[in-house]
């Protein structure tokens, strides 16, 4: 028995997953009669932070979970093991980045989906760090991947890209997320040397099990770890993929 326990955002993939597997249930997020005590049955966490202990089997653990989704643990993991990613900033760090004509990003750790956002583009638009919020140098970048990585391997890879005839204010332009009109796609992908290694190394250095990662390319061919996402949402081939793998469990 296969025990689905979204994060909330995540339902709609939790249900399709539940709709094809058979001998699979999901577990409610909130006023849930499900016995975490029992042995029988492997959880599949999908984006779960607040998993009791339990002595079932766990597919992606809270703690792991809690890595990913706080963006601020998950970049000072990033640089502790040398992973290329977006570097943490002090203010003091922010005015000289801002005075080399750099762009900054601010937003909270916990945001998803490129919401709340910031865009600093000059020192008279700084007025620091807000408290609860993170800074971090904006990168311009040729393409975003994202490879779904289970185990040691990436099951599927997606590149992002612009829907056809959307429009973009100025800072639309620098976050890539699907409300400002990007999209994954699956078609004509080739994936760039040492991406395969980075993605697999982001997903352990998180003590996950399996995860999304999101890499970006710049024009010198320089790859960056953005985010490592637990609860991805998955249609088509991409979730079909998944249920091949879950099937195996």
């Amino acid at each position: 028995m296969i025990f689905i326990a979204p994060y909330r955002m995540a339902f709609p993939t939790a249900r399709r997953i539940r709709e094809v597997l058979p001998n699979s249930r999901i577990i409610k997020y909130r006023n849930s009669r499900f016995n975490w005590n029992r042995s029988r049955g492997t959880v599949l966490n999908w984006g779960r932070s607040d998993i009791p202990p339990t002595n079932r089997q766990v597919i992606n653990q809270p703690h792991a979970i809690s890595v990913a989704a706080n963006k601020r643990r998950f970049l000072a993991g990033c640089e502790e093991n040398n992973i290329p990613a977006p570097r943490l900033l002090s203010e003091d760090q922010c005015i000289s980045t801002l005075e080399e004509g750099k762009v900054l990003l601010i937003r909270t750790p916990s945001s998803f989906g490129g919401k709340g956002i910031k865009v600093v583009r000059g020192t008279e638009e700084f007025h620091g760090i807000p408290l609860n919020h993170m800074a971090v140098q904006f990168f311009p970048k040729e393409t975003e991947f994202r490879a779904h990585v289970w185990g040691d391997e990436i099951i599927f890879l997606t590149q992002k890209r612009s829907k056809r005839g959307v429009e973009r204010e100025r800072d639309q332009k620098l976050v890539w997320s699907h409300s400002n009109g990007y999209v994954h796609c699956r078609q004509d992908v080739e994936c760039p040397d040492g991406l395969e290694e980075l993605a697999i190394k982001s997903v352990k250095m998180c003590g996950l099990h399996f995860g999304a990662v999101d890499i970006m390319l710049n024009k010198d061919g320089v790859l960056r770890v953005l985010e490592v996402n637990t609860a991805p949402g998955l249609t088509g081939q991409v979730l079909d993929k998944y249920l091949e793998v879950i099937r195996e469990i």
